[in-house]
């Protein structure tokens, strides 16, 4: 909304001024002025890319900063989910939820019951040798992986990782192929 306010007054001035400008025949053949009509829909475009990157929609994008879904998904791929009620998961759904501030990205390899009904879900990550320690509860469940974009990420974690360093989620993210 912040932004929207922003940008749509500063259109609306530059629009104006364009054809106060164009009315102007003496001053008109000194400067050239480009039509500013061009400019809003790659600004709007720009503020929906803004959304979408900030999670307004019921689709998130993720960056994967690690290798435990291989071969499935890779370091640096961006996997885009949507909001799902947990109750619809279910055994073999790649999901994304909420662990100590962190986005873990893994399978679901096992869905039960508490004896207060409550939703457990068991997840493992590909590459992976064992399930995740904690299960999942309903109410850390961000989304359904819908897709991934291939090394769209890695530009994101390699910023991140001059500033940030990395933190232990209690998740195991090792390569099967290293042991």
């Amino acid at each position: 909304e912040a932004i929207l306010s922003t940008v749509l007054p500063l259109f609306l001035l530059l629009y104006i001024r364009y054809h106060i400008n164009l009315q102007d025949r003496d001053y008109a053949y000194l400067v050239k002025y480009e039509n500013p009509g061009g400019l809003i829909p790659f600004t709007m475009l720009l503020v929906v890319l803004i959304w979408f990157t900030l999670g307004a929609f019921p689709i998130k994008p993720i960056g994967v900063a690690t290798g435990s879904m291989k071969p499935e998904i890779s370091v640096g791929d961006v996997v885009v989910m949507r909001e799902i009620n947990p109750e619809n998961l279910k055994v073999g759904d790649i999901i994304g939820y909420k662990l100590n501030e962190t986005t873990i990205v893994h399978r679901i390899v096992n869905i039960s019951r508490n004896t207060d009904l409550s939703l457990v879900i068991t997840t493992k990550g590909d590459n992976n040798r064992f399930e995740d320690t904690d299960p999942v509860r309903a109410e850390q469940v961000v989304g359904k992986v819908m897709f991934k974009v291939k090394y769209l990420a890695l530009p994101t974690i390699w910023l991140h990782s001059l500033y940030v360093g990395r933190e232990d989620v209690g998740v195991e993210t090792g390569d099967l192929n290293n042991y």
